[in-house]
């Protein structure tokens, strides 16, 4: 590699932790480094990130100047590390998604009098009073469950909300914050000039120019206050009159839905474009050329998304703790059961902050296949399984794992033998379906008379054996999956099919409350899955959610651990430089390659052994005979979970 060529930076702001990844220009990972909070800011008292409000409260949130601190402990990380930072010519980040920073009134001037010259004072204190509010609250905060009963009820239910911002209320959203802030601390809210998510203050401390940047569009989504529901797309007028208090007697000074919009500010429909240059601050501590591109950081799970570059017809699962799929689709169909998000690598037309904020726009539209992704987030995951796998299984997943092939379905589509026992473990109050809880188990009550449904299933308060618990906590989940991933790429359930058979449904549409959509559209396939975090390494659960979505499970090539946040980023900086190489001028603007093209361009240029590690290693192809089994036993499935809801 020359030592001119150029390299890209990400970074991410988590809740543990602020980490950089650098990349070549073939979008090899070169280096990371990552600063732990609580190891090494222990100052400000942080356990997992966060400190905690009073018992019950429900607050969880971090010191606004631990984060301001932890970029001077990157930079002395990346001094230590010789990084070549004056060959790097775009940075982006990623930030945690829906936690806000609020600056104050002097934030722009303390910003653009930032000194990172030998000797000079640290960043916190440098930006001592730039702050309204001391805290960042988390994404783990549960301390807003009235704001959000006020925001459903103000705009006519949780479906109404989905459907006009791609979610229903969530405690930890921007919009329930903010409402709750202004009622909390009134003084705070009326001396806060601008409001921030996370992402956007990176930006804003990349930058370093004096401007508080505008927020990611992607990540606006994750505020229960972006109206995606129109082409305009823009800052809901009803809710920001009701988070403002605009309608509220005794609000009047504080500005009203007006004054709201202002401290919110522009959003940046086109995450490629570059909103500005490094600041001064990096040019001088660490020697970034002052020719180096900023475009909007991301929220963390768009980031995670654009770190796998998918291609149509794809999707990812990260099966951590929780097991969370994110799946692109041109679609904005809504349910109170997940959430819709812009895509954070696209360029669609301007939005209603850019139009009338002035300024430019994204140029030209760059033609994609799809504008949004659904992110599907199921609390009882992981940890659910390992549960059972303690309690039935003889904490040994060698057992476990034997359990649930011997559950797989024979392999005729006629006769799926083994599904016989059902179960819905829902440890913790459950996201999909929303609020769901308890243990609910079903088994077949003999009736062998062809065509499964749930009738045939009686309630049962145990199995005959132990280990049949592990085949139905696993077939449950899967099956789960299956039935909204169908939805969501207008795939009709098995049943569907069969009564509607002619049926061609509309390309939008809304979920019967359950996150089960009933609507046929798009004719497509899920083709592939890409798998991610601890579970990922099993292979029986990966050759299960193999059978049951008839799609392959796959992941890198080269899976080195590599942080998938801050290279989505740093993917993200590359594409906005190319873009910008291309000849489309300073905005970003004119025909241009999409995201995928540009990753997939990149990575075709390298040498056969660098290709092969950009590749892709298939870790279970579907079992056909099984995936019809499974596909033929769904509706009997979803009729199951209807009536766990409802504990018969």
């Amino acid at each position: 590699m020359a030592s001119s060529s150029p390299l890209f930076l990400g970074l991410d702001l988590s809740t543990q932790a602020l980490k950089a990844s650098l990349l070549d220009g073939s979008l090899h990972v070169l280096a990371e480094v990552a600063v732990n909070f609580d190891a090494e800011l222990p100052e400000y008292g942080t356990k997992g990130g966060v400190l905690l409000g009073p018992e019950g409260s429900g607050q969880v949130f971090s010191p606004v100047m631990l984060a301001v601190a932890s970029f001077d402990r990157l930079a002395e990380k990346i001094e230590a590390e010789s990084w070549p930072v004056e060959r790097i010519r775009a940075v982006s980040a990623a930030g945690q998604q829906h936690a806000s920073v609020y600056w104050s009134k002097n934030a722009s001037k303390l910003l653009a009098g930032l000194n990172g010259q030998k000797g000079s004072a640290k960043l916190a204190q440098q930006l001592e009073g730039a702050f309204s509010r001391q805290i960042v609250p988390n994404w783990q905060d549960s301390s807003t469950t009235t704001e959000c009963q006020e925001f459903e009820r103000h705009i006519g239910g949780a479906s109404k909300l989905a459907e006009i911002t791609g979610s229903r209320a969530y405690e930890r959203f921007t919009g329930p914050q903010i409402m709750r802030f202004r009622k909390e601390e009134p003084q705070a809210y009326l001396d806060t000039d601008r409001i921030s998510l996370v992402s956007s203050f990176v930006t804003t401390m990349l930058c370093a120019d004096g401007e508080i940047k505008g927020i990611d569009e992607s990540d606006a989504c994750g505020m229960n206050l972006w109206d995606l529901s129109t082409p305009t797309r823009g800052w809901s007028s009803p809710l920001l009159e009701l988070v403002s208090g605009e309608a509220q007697k005794g609000c009047e000074s504080f500005g009203g839905a007006e004054e709201l919009y202002r401290k919110l500010g522009r959003v940046e429909s086109d995450g490629g474009r570059p909103v500005g240059r490094i600041g001064k601050w990096w040019q001088e501590r660490l020697g970034f050329h002052p020719d180096c591109i900023v475009c909007p950081a991301t929220g963390d799970n768009p980031a995670t998304l654009m770190s796998f570059a998918l291609s149509p017809k794809e999707a990812l699962i990260s099966m951590g703790t929780s097991d969370t799929l994110l799946i692109p689709t041109p679609f904005f169909s809504t349910s109170d059961a997940y959430h819709v998000f812009y895509h954070p690598a696209r360029v669609a037309q301007p939005n209603a902050t850019e139009k009338s904020g002035g300024g430019s726009s994204s140029g030209d539209v760059i033609p994609t296949d799809n504008a949004f992704f659904n992110m599907l987030v199921y609390k009882n995951g992981s940890l659910a399984r390992q549960a059972i796998r303690d309690d039935y299984s003889g904490a040994s997943w060698e057992k476990f794992d034997a359990a649930v092939q011997a559950g797989w379905p024979a392999t005729s589509p006629s006769s799926p033998a083994n599904l016989s026992r059902m179960g819905f473990y829902w440890l913790k109050a459950e996201i999909i379906p929303p609020k769901a809880q308890g243990i609910h188990l079903y088994s077949s009550n003999g009736d062998s008379s062809g065509a499964q449904r749930s009738s045939c299933f009686d309630r049962v308060e145990a199995f005959p054996e132990p280990i049949h618990h592990a085949s139905a906590i696993v077939s449950s989940q899967f099956l789960s999956y299956r039935s909204r991933i169908g939805a969501i790429l207008g795939l009709p359930s098995p049943s569907e099919q069969s009564l509607h058979p002619d049926t061609n449904g509309s390309s939008n549409g809304h979920s019967n409350g359950n996150g089960v959509h009933k609507r046929t559209g798009l004719q497509g396939q899920l083709q592939r899955m890409y798998a991610s975090g601890g579970a990922s390494s099993n292979a029986t659960l990966l050759q299960t959610l193999s059978d049951v979505l008839g799609c392959e499970i796959c992941k890198p090539e080269e899976d080195k651990g590599t942080n998938a946040c801050s290279v989505g980023a740093a993917l993200k900086a590359a594409w906005a430089w190319r873009r910008v190489e291309l000849g489309a001028g300073s905005d970003g603007s004119g025909a241009q390659p999409s995201f995928e093209e540009f990753v997939r361009d990149a990575r075709s240029q390298t040498n056969q052994a660098e290709q092969k590690a950009h590749g892709i290693k298939v870790l279970a192809h579907p079992n056909q005979e099984r995936n019809a089994a499974y596909e033929s036993f769904l509706p009997t499935w979803e009729e199951l979970e209807s009536r766990a809801r409802q504990g018969i």
